[in-house]
């Protein structure tokens, strides 16, 4: 009966979201009245793409369903396309955001994933645009002065962050035994907070009004300059300040450091300008160098620069790049010279690549966003667009200035600061697209942008001095036209090829626990919101609403509502990071533990931190550990027990005297094993000795979609919520994962005893308007019902493939594993390479996992299954081929042929030492077993005559192989106690067998 009073209240609530949407509308300041004459686009989009939904329950019953949502998304989608932000809005323009209309007339959205860097393309992985993003880095990366810069597209705060991580690890390579100070001028205070939060960095925030001030200042924090700076800079912040890049260099010279800059405003306008444009507008010149700090009585490595009294060249070492802005925090582009840094990235097997930025997941139509602005207007069309904009910005300049208007025009943007003698009506402002600056109620910030037109320039005129003058020469200008830059055709067509090919691929893919079906059924209606502006308001409102939803649905009770704390997030590793760090800032001294299970983005957080890793601790011992799981991704109580021993007796030490807290980082469905850690048992456990957590973070990231009920949120001292379910402190979860809607996630932490508003930690920007906007029409397509009916329909697939995996692989004598509320179900890495790809499988050691996610139908089970039975079937032919040729070489009758497996420790420890025992003329063979199972077993195509009573190997044939579906011979390796001469004909055997074998699997399609 409980069960069911909860599902009616998710229910009702669901209800109750929609039924808002019209106040809601209000509260982004859009139309009071539902506009009944308005086309019906969405739901048309809707229903047009009908025939293309995948075979998934909760989606086939929408198609006789009426779907109120659909109208109002319909309403929504018509009231931002006749409000769009107005002409000086210093966010966006329609010129930009002109480019975005192609993606729906290419198919987009659709599910998709940039993870890790654009030069880390995972093979088994085509639902990403690296290609275009890569080119997209190498031509901002030549515009200032490095082509060959390493780079990728993210969000705002993520790419200045990971900039300043970029010379955080310099440091630790040039500076190793002085701890970094991070300084800010005029950048955004919340990235300076922030980033100093996540990577345990010092923060000294300084004035613009004296700089040699500030470099005393500095030198006290610095012990006289001993201590490295990393400042970070910006060409013009939200506000329309920017920073003063030749005092900048004088104080580098003072206080040695880095230089950060953030360009996320500007990068397009500053690097497209002529030289003796630049110069005359004061504009310096910008320079992505490997900088070096400055030692004591060396050089200083700045005053290399080009100095005149007007301008200077800024040598950074990190940059944010991005200019042709669709919204306020767009995506941005970050660049570092390639050789910063002092050591690779961790290479992480599941994503086969370098774990080098800092999101993993990355949405890719920011980074293919970034690309078409770059191919459609490249330097020659922002030179044409930006220098016409410069020159109205003179006139209007001039303008306001004759009516006794204060304008303040920065220099190292098209920005416009005004301060009139009277206010301005907000109607006006939201019209004009004026940004009230922060602290100043009459001062507005405006951006001449390429749409602006004659028109919108003389309202300016009248709204800001209420004179009517206006300038005649300004009538014979018009704005940029958007036909002058047309997206060439040969890429529309190629888009529309690669989304195509990625339909087709989607309903088999089954390595990564993503959700594909969703963008088949709501793609289409979604397209259409890629080319609109969303309010921010609007998003605020919304976002807030869905996570008070979501705590309640995580047992939140009402009167503790405001103590705990939701925010969207670009994705699960940033989830991680939000709720590790408001933990930390909460225990700042608690040691971290995590499972060898756990996401590999954890271990990247703590490693991050130079606070946690303890780097500038005396000991330079880390407080955080990684405890052993077991074989199905769960960690182990005993284990845990056992680390927290010794680290709460190395807290007791007399001369620290600490408290020992624990932060335990649960999963909540490993990312590989899809195991759930015990929470409850791990508690016990720790009570057992006198210990227990202080604060739990549950990593959800894929289970916790499905289901609120696996976890409560709650204070620390309870042990047990509703139903038995363990409490936890926060929680994470992915959108992408059981939603399948764009890479983003929430994360919700519990922030007791705050004086003030509770606020996440480690947070510089609010979430994604788009993502909020698509879990809006999410949280109302799905009911909690509706999500349980997709978990039982993905656990029912699970459970058909491990059926048919056991039949299949029984007499083989392999095992499969499973955790059985987890979709995950792992088999021995047995697949050869071009199935890998062709089913998008991921592997990790000696396992590959097969995810049965909602876009996974029995079809696509069963075809998997019958792609393995194929092989199989292919192996018993060639043994019957090869067996009596073999039977004459070896000069015995008496052996089995097998073929190899990755976790027959016994044979391929034998296959090592015959190859180390005996010089056949071939150094491959001399391995070990990891190098033979990487270099050939895990190809999946090897075997060996074994003797049936000895049980030892005769022969092996070990077998090289492709995603192409190729097979060719490798080394050959014979027992020490059989005839050498007979090698010739084992080596002709092995080129017949992979023969036969290359020729039938590239002609049978699975």
């Amino acid at each position: 009966m409980a069960e069911l009073q909860t599902q009616s209240i998710v229910r009702h609530e669901t209800i109750a979201l929609s039924l808002t949407a019209n106040a809601t509308e209000r509260a982004g300041d859009r139309e009071d009245e539902v506009d009944t004459s308005v086309p019906d686009i969405i739901h048309k989009a809707f229903r047009s793409g009908e025939s293309g939904w995948m075979e998934e329950p909760v989606i086939q019953q929408w198609a006789n369903a009426p779907l109120e949502i659909l109208n109002e998304a319909n309403q929504l989608y018509h009231a931002w396309r006749r409000q769009p932000p107005g002409p000086f809005c210093p966010y966006s323009d329609p010129l930009w955001m002109q480019t975005t209309a192609v993606l729906p007339e290419v198919g987009l959205p659709w599910h998709n994933n940039n993870v890790n860097s654009p030069e880390e393309v995972d093979p088994t992985w085509p639902f990403q645009f690296k290609l275009y993003e890569k080119r997209a880095v190498v031509a901002k990366g030549r515009r200032v002065g490095d082509a060959d810069a390493f780079g990728y597209v993210t969000s705002w705060d993520e790419a200045n962050h990971y900039g300043i991580r970029s010379l955080q690890h310099e440091l630790r390579h040039q500076t190793p035994d002085h701890r970094p100070l991070l300084v800010g001028c005029r950048i955004e205070q919340e990235i300076l907070q922030s980033a100093a939060q996540l990577f345990g960095l010092e923060i000294l925030r300084i004035s613009d009004g004296d700089w040699d001030a500030a470099a005393t200042q500095t030198k006290r924090h610095t012990t006289n300059g001993q201590r490295p700076v990393i400042f970070a800079a910006t060409m013009a912040n939200s506000h329309g300040q920017a920073d003063n890049f030749p005092a900048i260099r004088r104080f580098l010279s003072a206080c040695p450091g880095l230089l950060h800059v953030d360009a996320s405003r500007t990068f397009d306008y500053i690097t497209s300008l002529p030289v003796a444009a630049r110069k005359r507008c004061g504009i310096p010149r910008l320079v992505l160098r490997h900088m070096r700090v400055a030692s004591a009585g060396e050089d200083d490595p700045y005053t290399n620069t080009t100095t005149t009294t007007t301008t200077t060249t800024v040598y950074a070492s990190t940059i944010v790049a991005a200019g042709m802005n669709c919204r306020r925090r767009p995506p941005c582009l970050v660049l570092r010279p390639r050789t910063l840094g002092c050591a690779p990235a961790p290479m992480v097997e599941y994503v086969r690549g370098a774990d080098d930025t800092l999101a993993g997941s990355r949405d890719s139509l920011g980074p293919l966003i970034v690309y078409l602005q770059e191919l459609r207007f490249g330097v020659d069309g922002c030179r044409q667009i930006y220098d016409q904009c410069r020159r109205w910005r003179q006139i209007i300049t001039e303008t306001l200035v004759k009516h006794r208007v204060r304008v303040d025009v920065p220099s190292t943007s098209l920005d416009l600061v005004l301060s009139p003698e009277k206010v301005i009506p907000p109607a006006v402002q939201r019209r004009m697209g004026l940004v009230v600056v922060e602290g100043f109620p009459a001062k507005y910030l405006l951006t001449v942008q390429p749409s602006v037109t004659a028109g919108d320039m003389k309202s300016l005129v009248r709204a800001t001095c209420g004179d009517n003058a206006f300038p005649d020469d300004l009538l014979s200008f018009f704005p940029s036209s958007k036909h002058e830059y047309p997206i060439p055709k040969d890429m529309v067509y190629g888009l529309q090829l690669t989304v195509s090919q990625w339909r087709a691929a989607a309903p088999s893919s089954g390595g990564f626990p993503l959700n594909q079906a969703t963008y088949s059924a709501l793609g289409p209606a979604l397209g259409h919101f890629l080319s609109v502006s969303i309010p921010p308001k609007w998003a605020s409102h919304q976002m807030h609403r869905m996570l008070t939803h979501q705590k309640r649905r995580f047992g939140v009770p009402e009167a503790q509502l405001d103590e705990f704390v939701g925010g969207f997030t670009n994705g699960g590793t940033m989830g991680n990071r939000v709720g590790l760090h408001t933990a930390l800032q909460l225990y700042p001294s608690a040691y971290v533990y995590y499972s060898s299970a756990s996401h590999y983005s954890v271990k990247k957080i703590l490693r991050d931190n130079d606070a946690i890793n303890g780097r500038w601790d005396e000991d330079h011992r880390p407080r955080y550990a990684e405890i052993e799981a077991d074989a199905l991704g769960r960690i182990k109580p005993d284990a845990l027990v056992e680390r927290v021993r010794l680290d709460r007796d190395y807290c007791r030490r007399p001369r620290d005297g600490k408290e020992h807290r624990i932060i335990l980082v649960a999963n909540i469905g490993t990312t590989f094993a899809g195991g759930r850690d015990d929470i409850l048992a791990v508690r016990r456990k720790l009570r057992s000795i006198g210990a227990d957590t202080s604060y739990i973070l549950a990593d959800g990231a894929l289970d916790l979609g499905f289901s609120s009920e696996i976890v409560q949120l709650g204070p620390a001292g309870r042990l047990m919520g509703n139903a038995g379910a363990p409490v936890v402190q926060a929680v994470t979860l992915s959108h992408h994962k059981v939603f399948g809607v764009m890479v983003s996630g929430e994360v919700i932490c519990h922030i007791p005893g705050s004086t003030g508003k509770p606020t996440l930690a480690a947070v510089a920007a609010p979430g994604d308007p788009r993502a909020v906007l698509e879990m809006w029409v999410i949280r109302q397509m799905y009911s909690a019902e509706d999500l349980a009916r997709t978990q039982q329909y993905c656990l029912e697939n699970a459970g058909l493939l491990r059926r048919l995996l056991r039949r299949l692989l029984r007499d083989a004598g392999m095992e499969i594993r499973f955790n059985a509320e987890s979709p995950i179900t792992m088999l021995e890495r047995e697949v050869p390479p071009w199935l890998m790809h062709e089913f998008h499988l991921a592997p990790e050691g000696d396992w590959v996992h097969f995810i049965t996610m909602p876009h996974v139908s029995p079809w696509a089970v069963r075809r998997f299954v019958e792609s393995i039975t194929c092989l199989d079937a292919l192996f018993a032919a060639v043994f019957e081929y090869v067996r009596p040729r073999l039977e004459a070489a070896l000069g015995v009758g008496d052996f089995n042929l097998v073929r190899v497996r990755c976790r027959d420790q016994r044979l391929l420890s034998r296959i090592v030492a015959m190859g180390k025992g005996v010089d056949q003329g071939d150094s491959e063979c001399h391995h070990s077993v990891e190098e033979i199972k990487r270099r050939y077993i895990y190809g999946s195509m090897s075997f060996a005559a074994i003797n049936a009573s000895s049980q030892r190997p005769l022969a092996v044939f070990l077998a090289n192989t492709s995603s192409s579906r190729e097979v060719w011979p490798g080394p050959v390796i014979m027992g020490g106690d059989e005839p050498l001469c007979d090698m010739r004909s084992l080596r002709g055997i092995a080129q017949d067998a992979f023969g036969m074998m290359s020729k039938v699997v590239g002609f049978v399609k699975s």
